[in-house]
């Protein structure tokens, strides 16, 4: 009922404050924008679509994108995108979306096999994988977190039978929307994530030159063929502090100070609303370091499938690998090693 009274509330705000561009001159100029169902970043693509409507004069189509095929949900998604009597298809239809786009290919043409084919021979390892371009765009980190993400591995085995459907559909999927780009004049694409195979429109998109952004409740970026990712800001931190007056960077010196300690107290600096205390207590575990001369070596490790390269390559192909060489490695020294 909630979700009912909320979407309605979201379909009145839009309709008015948002109205159709005048003096569209052409149905194939386009403006695609990811269909999901996470409220708050559906709020984001509201504004940032329809200011790039008006910008442009361009449509706005919908589009909905999956990792794993389901011929079945694919046809039922297909069916209430033309009714379009649900919560988030009323929500988006308020907001000013022309059509809503299925960009899941049921099947695979005869042309597209034959360069799937041709992909998939350059693929030896799991190196050439992750290194994977296909029309000179570079799609293997996606496909390879993808794979991580929705079967939930801790890396890659080539020679599974679920991998190699995965990296079909994937490829299929890549030269699918590449057939799309050419049909439309696409003047923008909004997706939610920079990363897995959620951005494949969004690097052919940079790959031509088009305003390409990740949008959701905190943050927009902009991305482009220098920077292919979100959340990489802190890369520029340190020229960035340079360039602060003195007394700006003694007060960010200090609010920093104070986020720390109030981490560190227990009090939680997400933004997250479902989040509200830290990892943090006053109150300690006890010390389970032994005592001995030694070095002390931490790993803090990772989920090994939730998206190993958000930020691109790394010194190894995922964190399986990675902790396999520590693993390794800590046999071969004197250290005390320890493992969160």
């Amino acid at each position: 009922m909630n979700n009912l009274v909320n979407s309605y509330k979201f379909s009145i705000h839009n309709k008015k404050n948002f109205s159709k561009p005048k003096n569209i001159i052409s149905k194939k100029k386009v403006i695609f924008v990811e269909f999901n169902r996470m409220s708050s970043s559906i709020i984001s693509y509201s504004y940032l679509t329809n200011i790039l409507s008006k910008k442009y004069k361009s449509q706005i189509f919908a589009y909905r994108l999956t990792a794993k095929k389901n011929l079945f949900k694919d046809f039922l998604w297909k069916i209430a995108s033309k009714i379009r009597i649900f919560n988030t298809f009323q929500v988006y239809k308020s907001f000013g979306v022309n059509e809503f786009f299925n960009s899941n290919s049921f099947f695979i043409k005869s042309d597209n096999l034959k360069k799937i084919s041709k992909s998939k021979k350059k693929i030896h390892s799991k190196e050439d994988l992750l290194n994977l371009k296909v029309n000179n765009i570079y799609i293997g980190d996606l496909i390879y977190d993808s794979y991580l993400k929705n079967y939930l591995k801790a890396t890659i085995n080539l020679k599974d039978k679920n991998f190699n459907l995965f990296l079909e559909h994937s490829l299929n999927m890549f030269l699918h929307w590449i057939e799309v780009f050419k049909k439309y004049d696409v003047k923008s694409v909004v997706v939610s994530h920079s990363v897995y195979t959620l951005a494949i429109p969004l690097r052919i998109a940079i790959s031509k030159n088009i305003s390409a952004f990740q949008c959701n409740m905190h943050d927009i970026y902009r991305l482009s063929k220098k920077n292919l990712y979100a959340y990489r800001e802190f890369f520029e931190y340190k020229n960035k502090s340079k360039q602060l007056d003195l007394k700006i960077k003694k007060k960010a010196i200090q609010l920093a100070k104070q986020k720390i300690q109030k981490k560190f107290s227990g009090t939680s600096l997400s933004l997250g609303a479902s989040v509200h205390t830290s990892a943090y207590r006053k109150k300690f575990y006890k010390k389970i370091l032994q005592k001995s001369n030694k070095t002390k070596i931490l790993i803090a490790t990772h989920c090994f499938f939730d998206n190993p390269h958000p930020y691109g390559l790394h010194l190894f192909v995922d964190f399986y690998e990675w902790l396999e060489f520590l693993g390794k490695l800590s046999s071969k020294t004197n250290f005390d090693w320890y493992i969160k």
